[in-house]
C-alpha cells in the first residue's frame, strides 16, 4: 500500500481546519484517474516500444526454440492485442491497471513446464517505474497543495 504524509504547522487553527475541510472534499477521483492513465500509458509504451520492465531491466529475448518464425519479431507486440487490452480503473481511493487477455499474466510473471508449456521468462510490463513515481508524487503534491492555499 502506498501513502502520503502531510505535515502542516499553523497558529491559526480555525483557518487550518477550514483548509483541511476543503482538502477533505477535494476530488480525489480526478487524481486517481490521472495516475491510472499514466500507468496505463507507461505499460503500453513498454509493450510497444521500450521492452523493459518498470525497474528498467531489458526483457529476455525470444528463446531459440520458441516459434522460430518469431525471431526478430517484436516481443509481446505482434498485432497490438495485449497493448490494446490494457485498462485502468480508478476510484477516489484506488487505481487498478491490468490487461484482460488470458495470456497477460504469463507474460507479466513468466511460466514453466508445470503450467503445460515451454518455459516463458517474465517480461513485466505492469508496474511503477521511477518516472511514474515522480509523476505520482508531483500530482499528489499539487493535489494536496491546492486546497491548502
Amino acid at each position: 500500500m502506498a501513502g502520503i504524509a502531510l505535515e502542516y504547522t499553523t497558529t491559526d487553527l480555525a483557518g487550518a481546519m477550514q483548509k483541511l475541510r476543503r482538502l477533505e472534499t477535494a476530488d480525489r477521483l480526478e487524481l486517481s484517474e490521472a495516475i491510472g492513465a499514466r500507468l496505463e500509458g507507461s505499460a503500453q509504451e513498454r509493450i510497444a516500444t521500450t521492452k523493459v520492465s518498470p525497474d528498467g531491466d531489458p526483457w529476455a529475448e525470444w528463446s531459440a526454440n520458441y516459434h522460430p518464425g518469431r525471431q526478430g519479431a517484436s516481443l509481446l507486440h505482434r498485432e497490438g492485442d495485449l497493448r490494446d487490452s490494457l485498462l485502468s480503473r480508478a476510484t477516489a481511493d484506488e487505481v487498478i491497471v491490468g490487461a484482460n487477455r488470458v495470456y497477460a499474466a504469463i507474460h507479466q510473471m513468466g511460466g514453466d513446464e508445470d503450467q503445460g508449456h515451454p518455459p516463458i521468462p517474465a517480461r513485466p510490463y505492469l508496474g511503477v517505474s521511477p518516472e511514474d513515481e515522480r509523476f505520482i508524487r508531483d500530482r499528489a503534491v499539487d493535489f494536496l497543495s491546492e486546497p491548502l492555499r
